[in-house]
C-alpha cells in the first residue's frame, strides 16, 4: 500500500484498489462473503465521489458492493443528498 502521503497520481491509485479487489475475490468467495468497500479510501478525492462509486460497482459487478457513506461523502467535498441520487 502507497503511504498517505505519496504522490501517487489518480490512475495509479485507482489501479492499486481494484488489483487490490481482485486479489481479494477468491478468499472472499471461498469464504461465502460479499466485499464490501467503504466510498472513501486511500484518497478522497477519487474515493470520495459518486462516479467512482457506479464505475466501481460497473466493473466488478455482484462480486463487490459499495457502501454508502454520508460522512464520507462529506468528508470528500460531496453533497451527500445528490451522491445518493447518483448511486
Amino acid at each position: 500500500m502507497p503511504e498517505w502521503d505519496s504522490d501517487i497520481s489518480a490512475g495509479e491509485c485507482d489501479q492499486w484498489l481494484n488489483e487490490a479487489i481482485e486479489a481479494s475475490l477468491p478468499s472472499v468467495r471461498d469464504l461465502g462473503l460479499v466485499l464490501l468497500v467503504a466510498n472513501l479510501g486511500f484518497s478522497g478525492d477519487i474515493y470520495g465521489s459518486p462516479q467512482w462509486v457506479v464505475e466501481t460497482r460497473e466493473h466488478f459487478g455482484a462480486d463487490v458492493r459499495t457502501v454508502y457513506d454520508v460522512g464520507n461523502f462529506t468528508m470528500a467535498g460531496q453533497d451527500p443528498v445528490a451522491a445518493l441520487d447518483r448511486v
